[in-house]
Parts: C-alpha cells; structure tokens; sequence
C-alpha cells in the first residue's frame, strides 16, 4: 500500500482519457480563436461576429479556454 507522509493511504493519480484530451484541445484553441477576432475590431480589422467587439465574447471565449485546458489535464497536480 502506498503511504502519503502522514500515515494517509496516496491519492492514485488519475489518467484522462484520449477524447478528454482531444475535446479540450479543440475547445481551448476555438476559443482563443475566438478572443483574437474579438479583439481585431479594436486595431481597425473588420470582424465576423455579431455585434462587433463585446467583453462578452471575450468572457466566453475565456471561461471556454479554461474549461478545454482543464480537460486536456494542463491544471493537473503533479505531486512530487
């Protein structure tokens, strides 16, 4: 039995599967996608997106970058 410092049993660290990590990929790379045209209206380029520059798309497009990274596993502790 693997035994942490303190006589408590080690959390077995958890592996994430391929779809995981494929999903979170495309999602965090969609959404920087997305930030980046968001905020080409500020330097003059003319943007797809409905309503021109909004805080709200960049508040999307974060939120949804966090949540991809976290699928592909970057957030995940690498105990030592």
């Amino acid at each position: 039995m693997n035994v942490a410092k303190a006589g408590r049993p080690a959390r077995s660290r958890r592996r994430r599967p391929g779809w995981q990590k494929v999903a979170g990929g495309v999602a965090a790379v969609a959404s920087l996608v997305l930030i980046v045209v968001n905020d080409a209206v500020l330097v003059g380029l003319s943007t797809p997106l409905p309503g021109g520059h909004s805080e709200g798309y960049f508040l999307l497009g974060a939120v949804t970058a966090s949540t991809g990274l976290w699928l592909t596993g970057v957030f995940d502790a690498r105990g030592g």
